[in-house]
């Protein structure tokens, strides 16, 4: 009977859920597509580094066990064994921690993902409803990653709203402030709001990390005590084994940052040039280019949005003519 209830229950909000997520029509949906991807790069980094930090301990154990073994460790006894069933277990106690921090990760992404699409998204859906003769009111958010196409853009369909209630193209001067710009800007919100996710994450990893390493280093001094005799060389080599340790929590924290503003970079890129192209599409067309349209190579996610926009020109431009 529970059996049945819960199957009930995934074929009601399955659908909900696979749209929320990006799952429906995955392999036709360019926008899913890239909402799943950012939301697995999100969520890989960290793995990544706990990867390179796995390493990095696997060199740190052969180190180790030459030593032992010159100071008197029996051969008998495989400390490479202990440790990787010690790492397996302590993975094993971490894993439900670790699976509720990748889906907090992905839901993220997927987040970031949304937020980077959206000022696309505002913009075909208006001119989808103008286009198609409906009631439409151009409200972009206030808090947006992309400032200088919603900016411009409130400027833009402001003057074609008003050129199409007069019959005629109102001649508007562009800002100075818009004319000087010739590429992708710097978008400063965008990179702020990816600096807090690293904060957090990084946050969490080091804790992660910590707790590992903590336990790793406890363990090779109750090893040491029971079958080592702690000569000044053992002992100033143990102690010396806790800030080798730290240096490599401070190393793989190192790369997991480095990669994390790498993905920034990354995601910027591919919704920086297509907002440029949009902002220097709607510039043209304010100067007197009413021929001027959108043509993107590459981001096929951002294309549906501007085939809206395109459609939106070629009916202003078809009404303001015939006018």
């Amino acid at each position: 009977m529970k059996k049945q209830k819960v199957i009930d229950f995934w074929k009601s909000y399955w659908p909900v859920i696979s749209q929320f997520f990006g799952f429906k029509n995955f392999l036709k949906d360019d926008e899913a597509k890239f909402r799943i991807w950012t939301g697995f790069k999100v969520t890989i980094i960290p793995f990544m580094a706990l990867f390179i930090l796995w390493i990095f301990l696997w060199i740190f154990l052969r180190i180790n066990l030459a030593f032992y073994e010159v100071n008197g460790f029996p051969s008998s006894l495989d400390l490479s064994e202990a440790y990787f069933a010690y790492i397996l277990s302590t993975l094993a106690n971490l894993a439900p921690f670790l699976i509720g921090f990748a889906f907090c990760l992905w839901v993220a992404g997927l987040y970031m993902a949304e937020i980077l699409l959206r000022p696309f998204k505002i913009i075909g859906d208006y001119c989808e409803k103008v286009t198609n003769g409906e009631m439409a009111v151009y409200d972009p958010d206030f808090f947006t990653d992309l400032k200088l196409l919603t900016r411009f853009s409130e400027y833009f369909f402001n003057i074609l709203e008003n050129s199409s209630k007069n019959k005629k193209l109102l001649h508007f001067d562009v800002p100075v402030k818009f004319t000087r710009i010739h590429g992708p800007v710097f978008e400063s919100n965008f990179f702020l709001q990816f600096f807090m996710m690293i904060v957090v994450t990084s946050m969490i990893v080091a804790g992660a990390l910590y707790i590992i390493i903590a336990d790793i280093h406890q363990d090779m001094v109750k090893l040491s005590i029971e079958y080592l005799k702690h000569t000044k060389g053992v002992t100033y080599f143990l102690a010396q084994q806790q800030d080798i340790l730290n240096t490599l929590i401070i190393g793989t924290l190192i790369v997991h940052t480095l990669l994390y503003i790498t993905l920034s970079i990354n995601l910027y890129s591919k919704v920086a040039v297509p907002a440029f192209g949009i902002f220097a599409t709607m510039r043209s067309f304010l100067k007197g280019s009413m021929e001027s349209r959108v043509h993107l190579i590459g981001h096929p996610y951002i294309r549906p949005h501007c085939r809206k926009f395109n459609k939106y020109l070629d009916k202003i431009v078809r009404d303001l003519t015939e006018s």
